[in-house]
């Protein structure tokens, strides 16, 4: 999803990077594991596009986690709510 337009697409983005194999983890522990996986020097001329996509995309991404914890722990105002629609 490259840009969540609801609450449900924001929640997908946040539940990809917080769960590796049913177990929750830190956000950051799981970008960064997939920037070790992906900068394999083996790897990289495979990989050089998502790479790219993942430097460019990476602040946006984190946005919408943030946004998603920041729901989650009823931060969020009505006006910051409204911002994807209802959930």
């Amino acid at each position: 999803m490259l840009f969540p337009r609801t609450w449900q697409e924001a929640i997908v983005v946040y539940s990809e990077l917080s769960n590796v194999r049913g177990e929750r983890i830190p956000i950051q522990k799981r970008i960064d594991d997939i920037w070790e996986r992906y900068k394999d020097p083996k790897l990289s001329s495979t990989n050089t596009s998502l790479l790219r996509c993942m430097e460019k995309g990476l602040p946006r991404v984190m946005k919408t986690c943030d946004a998603v914890q920041k729901l989650v722990e009823g931060k969020l105002s009505e006006k910051e709510i409204a911002k994807y629609g209802f959930i």
